[in-house]
């Protein structure tokens, strides 16, 4: 050894290399295809049970809803719902017939709608006194709501269809309030919040339906205005009412109404020649109203006019308890023109009870006070 090299100096290349017996490269993959013990094979293991728990209720309520749907399918194919359109038109016929009033009501069809609820088409609501008055409707749909039970109250929609438009009602009520209406000996109506919604609904039928009924009554003050009853109106409505009726007990001061109603492509006119009133034809027709504390208010917004015809209401309407009017308030502005003018310039002063001298050039702007029966007109 020469003097230049350190003594404790070591040389790699003089160390001995150490093997394993055997063969050390399975060994080797052995060792790493052994894992730990959090690896995913011994994870999916610990939970699987629990995986198939799971599985085998979500397989359950897969039949069970399978097999409630294939039985309402078969319930749908299979249910008599012809024999059930006739037992029900038999006992609404039955009843109307019982209350002596001459109205008979027909329908097509009776089907069911998902998941409550039914479905009438094709029905007919006459009057056996007068043939010309019938009620014709596309269909007409009731449907309860499930959900609002659990919180008490009763929901029913009612959706009517015509040739031209539609009428949707929404009506909602404490069960509660129901019941004590119907148990009361005398009739109240239910305490209940009242959605109605108007679009392009023509209400030609129900005004001939009404009016046939009252001319086919045997009640002899109607013989002194019967010509009037030869009337044929038309309009298609568009708009909206709610209404909302405290419960028993409360005070009436509780009810509260929104009339706000449109009515497009209006007309009336009397058949009766002897009368001298044309045809009129509206180009606007509207009714703004409501209702709080016992107060109706029609706003001004409220206007009728026709060809020659021009009227406007405005102003309170108060109510009693009984809801009979105990105090008007009310201002008019009317304009006649044409052969309305020259037929009823001095006589419809006097039936509103105004003095004649109201009434200048055709046109006439008063305000009646009062109750009904002893109003002034100023």
């Amino acid at each position: 050894m020469e003097k230049t090299e350190p003594r404790s100096s070591l040389i790699v290349e003089d160390l001995p290399t150490l093997t394993s017996i055997g063969e050390p490269d399975a060994i080797a993959d052995e060792s790493l295809n052994r894992g730990s013990s959090f690896s995913s094979e011994l994870w999916v293991d610990a939970v699987s049970p629990r995986a198939k728990k799971r599985n085998k209720l979500r397989a359950a309520l897969a039949y069970v809803v399978v097999g409630l749907i294939s039985f309402l399918i078969f319930l749908y194919i299979s249910f008599p719902f012809n024999v059930v359109r006739e037992v029900v038109v038999s006992r609404i016929n039955e009843t109307l017939i019982q209350s002596k009033l001459p109205i008979r009501v027909t329908f097509g069809s009776i089907k069911p709608i998902f998941p409550l609820g039914i479905a009438l088409e094709n029905v007919q609501v006459r009057n056996i006194n007068a043939p010309e008055a019938k009620l014709n409707l596309k269909s007409a749909e009731v449907a309860p709501s499930l959900l609002s039970l659990f919180v008490g109250n009763v929901a029913v929609s009612v959706t009517i269809e015509q040739a031209t438009g539609r009428l949707d009602i929404d009506m909602s009520s404490g069960i509660s309030g129901l019941s004590k209406s119907f148990n009361s000996r005398s009739f109240r109506v239910p305490p209940a919040r009242l959605d109605v919604r108007f679009k392009g609904f023509q209400i030609q039928p129900f005004v001939a339906g009404l009016l046939g009924y009252v001319r086919s009554s045997n009640n002899p003050a109607v013989k002194t205005f019967e010509s009037l009853l030869q009337t044929d109106v038309s309009g298609l409505v568009n708009g909206k009412i709610n209404f909302v009726n405290p419960e028993p007990g409360d005070s009436v001061d509780k009810m509260s109404a929104d009339v706000d109603i449109d009515i497009a492509k209006a007309f009336f006119e009397i058949k009766d020649e002897n009368l001298a009133i044309p045809k009129q034809n509206f180009s606007e027709a509207k009714i703004q109203a409501k209702l709080r504390k016992k107060i109706l208010n029609i706003a001004r917004a409220t206007k009728f006019e026709a060809n020659d015809l021009k009227l406007g209401f405005s102003g309170d309407l108060t109510l009693s308890d009984r809801f009979d009017v105990t105090d008007i308030k009310l201002k008019m502005s009317l304009r006649l023109l044409g052969r309305f003018k020259e037929n009823f310039d001095f006589t419809l002063p006097v039936g509103l009870g105004c003095n004649p001298s109201k009434m200048v050039e055709g046109e006439m702007d008063v305000e009646f006070s009062g109750v009904i029966g002893a109003m002034t007109c100023t």
